[in-house]
């Protein structure tokens, strides 16, 4: 019996280098994911999931250039069908 492991390619897009990369590290640790690549802003995650092709999105919704939505809906129609996940920032109420 052979058996095959599939590595899940993640693309990670946040405006914000410290989410990118604590996000990054937690990914990292979990055996068969990578990172394939990040972005910075909308146009950047457009960009990267159209060459890269991950299998999965993490993003924030709201970016400069273009917000999360416009992302998913501009790469959805262009990739093999790579699930999203938005990162929500949360806001501490006093």
């Amino acid at each position: 019996m052979i058996m095959t492991t599939t590595t899940l390619r993640i693309l990670i897009a946040d405006d914000h280098d410290v989410m990118r990369e604590g996000t990054r590290a937690l990914i990292e640790r979990q055996p068969g994911w990578e990172v394939c690549g990040v972005a910075g802003t909308g146009r950047e995650a457009v960009a990267q999931a159209l060459l890269l092709q991950p299998n999965i999105v993490i993003m924030d919704m709201s970016m400069p250039e273009l917000n999360g939505l416009d992302v998913r809906s501009r790469s959805n129609d262009a990739c093999r069908a790579p699930r999203f996940s938005s990162s929500r920032r949360i806001k501490r109420m006093n």
